[in-house]
């Protein structure tokens, strides 16, 4: 199973809004978290939920903290729990999904694969059991942040491969 880390909090806001949270989950990826993004931004914000789900939460060791403080010093815009999450993506060989664009630069930079939630929706026809929500990233590349009233069966699956902003 290949693992991807969710770095911030926006990217799973973003699928709870969009009532896509279950259906993301159920992809074939292992969601992974840093304890300490967990304890600031997560544990408060449907933490329970999201361990039953499946979110691993995981230790970063001496080591990869100091890693972690070195990036927020090269990237003082980032957040403490964002270089947590870097590292971590590092360490497990895993895909960062964060909507941050300082954190994608530097994720880039530092060869670690990067990806938004527009991508994690483009994957979802790739796991029937998911949903195949392919087509929701229209209404989200507009500017729409809840997605309940979103009528799925006006945009045919593939819509998300077919066209690009």
């Amino acid at each position: 199973m290949q693992y991807v880390l969710v770095s911030d909090t926006s990217v799973l806001i973003d699928l709870k809004r969009g009532s896509l949270l279950e259906a993301s989950f159920r992809l074939p990826y292992r969601f992974i978290v840093p304890d300490l993004l967990y304890e600031r931004e997560l544990k408060n914000f449907e933490g329970e939920e999201l361990l039953q789900l499946g979110l691993t939460v995981e230790e970063l060791n001496g080591e990869d903290v100091q890693r972690a403080l070195a990036f927020r010093q090269q990237a003082p815009a980032l957040s403490i729990p964002d270089c947590f999450a870097l590292v971590l993506a590092q360490t497990q060989s895993s895909i960062l999904l964060s909507s941050d664009r300082a954190l994608r630069q530097l994720a880039d930079d530092e060869s670690v694969e990067c990806h938004g939630v527009l991508w994690l929706l483009d994957e979802m026809p790739l796991a029937p059991h998911a949903g195949g929500f392919s087509f929701l990233w229209v209404p989200i590349a507009c500017g729409c942040r809840d997605l309940r009233w979103f009528n799925s069966s006006l945009y045919p699956a593939g819509t998300a491969r077919a066209w690009s902003p």
